[in-house]
C-alpha cells in the first residue's frame, strides 16, 4: 500500500512541473526584407514566423484560480530597414498575454 501511495504522489508531483508553451508570431514589414532579431539573436528577414516560449508552472489553487501561472517573460523584437541599417524599430512581445500568438508589423514607409 505504501508503494502505491508513493507512486501516486510521484505521478502527481511530476504533473505539476513547469511546462513550456510555444507561441507563434507572424512578423511582417513594409517594405518586406527587414532583418529581424529577437533578444539580439538573428531570426531572418520578413516575412517570417518566430516562436516565443512561455512556461507555466503549478502554483496552487490559492494563488491562481486554475492552479497554473505563466512566466512573465518578454521578448524584444528589433527590425532593421532592408535598405538603411540606421533605421530600426523595436516592439515588445509578451507571450503569456496572448497564448494564441499573433502578428507583429513594422512600418518603414515614408510618411
Amino acid at each position: 500500500m505504501k508503494k502505491i501511495a508513493m507512486l501516486a504522489l510521484s505521478f502527481l508531483l511530476s504533473s505539476c512541473v513547469a511546462q513550456n508553451q510555444p507561441v507563434k508570431y507572424q512578423v511582417t514589414s513594409t517594405p518586406s526584407g527587414a532583418i529581424i532579431e529577437v533578444n539580439g539573436v538573428l531570426h531572418g528577414k520578413t516575412p517570417t514566423t518566430i516562436t516565443a516560449q512561455t512556461s507555466k508552472r503549478w502554483v496552487g489553487l490559492i494563488n491562481s484560480p486554475n492552479g497554473w501561472e505563466y512566466s512573465q517573460d518578454t521578448y524584444l523584437v528589433t527590425a532593421t530597414h532592408p535598405n538603411n541599417a540606421a533605421q530600426k524599430q523595436e516592439k515588445k512581445l509578451v507571450p503569456h498575454s496572448s497564448l494564441a500568438g499573433g502578428s507583429v508589423h513594422f512600418d518603414f514607409s515614408s510618411r
